[in-house]
């Protein structure tokens, strides 16, 4: 009799240790485990992101001539004199006169910033037509380096208006240029 009371006692306690020590340490460890899970997938994907960004940053390295071209884009409004002063150049270069510029305005359109503004200029034909090739095109014969390529602007020639004089011999055309220019 002392055996089975023994063997139900044992049995019991047996139960007992399992369920109230071994029960809850293997809980924790389950636990752990799926915490450690998590910490393994966390680690991977920063890891990926690392690798990303590495292959970002060496991608941006070897393009690092446009990448300076998008980041010199049409600055904000308080430089635009800048892209003025270029269009001045410009127009020396080709023979052009400009003779000033007219009030521009600025609006967001989409994801990019619009300025609109007149140029009036003052020249033969041909200097006039380089000019606006320089500044719409890019196109740039001369060692100066001012063109589109160096202003790294995107700027397109919305209309022209030209005035004929009476004596075209002595004065030259005089043009007035509307002018857009789209930056970031």
């Amino acid at each position: 009799m002392l055996r089975i009371f023994s063997t139900i006692f044992f049995l019991l306690f047996g139960l007992l240790f399992l369920f109230f020590w071994v029960l809850p340490e293997y809980e924790e460890m389950r636990g752990a485990f799926s915490e450690l899970e998590a910490k393994e997938k966390e680690l991977e994907s920063r890891s990926e992101y690392i690798s990303q960004i590495t292959g970002m940053y060496e991608l941006l390295l070897e393009n690092e001539y446009e990448v300076a071209k998008v980041r010199n884009a049409l600055p904000p409004d308080h430089h635009l004199p800048s892209l003025f002063l270029a269009i001045r150049e410009m127009g020396a270069q080709s023979g052009v006169f400009v003779e000033g510029f007219g009030s521009f305005t600025v609006r967001e359109v989409d994801d990019l910033r619009e300025v609109e503004f007149t140029v009036n200029v003052a020249g033969r034909y041909s200097g006039i037509k380089t000019l606006i090739n320089r500044m719409e095109d890019g196109d740039d014969d001369d060692e100066a380096g001012i063109s589109l390529e160096t202003l790294s602007r995107i700027i397109e020639i919305d209309d022209a208006r030209m005035e004929y004089m009476e004596d075209r011999e002595t004065r030259p055309i005089e043009m007035s240029i509307t002018v857009r220019a789209y930056s970031y």
